[in-house]
């Protein structure tokens, strides 16, 4: 037990500070992903807020349009009534879609460590790629291998416990030591000085 016991503290702390490299890098993984998710909730908002502008600008239009007829005496009250009541409901979710990004954007500068009320707004570079992908399943693997570290985690986890169960197996393991002296006395021997040697070994 002997070389076994005396490395088996050093291969639980390489095991454990594995683990922990793992999950720090698996943190740091999820704080990229978070942003990133983040960025792209607050670009459809802002997707969504334009669509609405230009549907509530069409339901106005719609509606001026309704009310010239009425005053020609070509239209009808009901048809102003309803263009009314489209572009009023349409006002409300431009106004719930507003909201919304700017409750994207605030999330985006929590993530980013910024302070939310600041009024300045994102400007927002980068754009969706619109080509077709087609994964590729191999590299995709070996890419997630080296840079998706919490895959590597459980194994360290599952190591770093056997070896602590190893450690605890051996506590409870006799403790037998054989202890051998000798001692020459050089009175009357030749060697003029005493010698002596005491070896001890743990088992």
């Amino acid at each position: 037990r002997g070389s076994d016991k005396n490395t088996l503290g050093i291969r639980i702390a390489q095991a454990s500070h594995n683990q922990s490299q793992s999950e720090f890098q698996s943190e740091v993984n999820k704080i990229i992903y978070d942003v990133q998710a983040a960025y792209w909730q607050l670009w459809l908002a802002g997707v969504v807020v334009h669509s609405y502008e230009e549907i509530v600008a069409q339901a106005e239009l719609t509606l001026n349009k309704e009310q010239r007829r009425l005053e020609l005496g070509d239209g009808s009250l009901t048809e102003v009534a309803q263009a009314q009541e489209n572009y009023e409901t349409l006002r409300v979710d431009l106004e719930q879609a507003r909201q919304a990004k700017q409750a994207a954007e605030t999330a985006l500068k929590q993530y980013l460590g910024l302070d939310p009320s600041d009024r300045q707004s994102f400007d927002l570079v980068d754009e969706p790629v619109e080509e077709g992908f087609v994964p590729n399943l191999e590299s995709g693997s070996s890419l997630a291998r080296t840079t998706r570290p919490q895959l590597g985690a459980p194994p360290e986890m599952v190591r770093a416990t056997e070896l602590d169960l190893q450690r605890q197996r051996h506590g409870l393991e006799p403790n037998l030591s054989a202890v051998a002296g000798y001692s020459l006395t050089g009175l009357g021997t030749g060697l003029g000085n005493s010698l002596g040697n005491v070896i001890s070994t743990d088992y």
